[in-house]
């Protein structure tokens, strides 16, 4: 099954309109010619990820090692100075 984003940049980069989406998700399109950014400035959100675990397995080193990972992974999505990694992940 083919998810509404995926549609959407599958019609964009197929020269059929406009689609919205997270930068760090189509920088690899943007990087080959494939989209381009129609608009002169890129609206930052508000929104985040979380990366949930029951309290009793937090501490785990499998776990903490997939966070620390992770957390340096969003730290280096960056795109027009804005980020959207970094804080992005909070502990509940």
């Amino acid at each position: 099954m083919v998810s509404m984003g995926e549609w959407a940049f599958g019609a964009a980069t197929g020269g059929l309109g406009l689609a919205i989406g997270r930068l760090p998700l189509l920088d690899d399109d943007i990087a080959a010619g494939r989209l381009a950014i129609a608009v002169d400035n890129v609206v930052p959100d508000k929104t985040g990820y979380w990366l949930m675990t029951p309290r009793d397995v937090e501490t785990r080193r499998e776990v903490v090692a997939f966070r620390n990972w992770l957390l340096k992974e969003m730290s280096q999505l960056r795109w027009n100075g804005h980020s959207e990694g970094g804080a992005a992940l909070h502990k509940a």
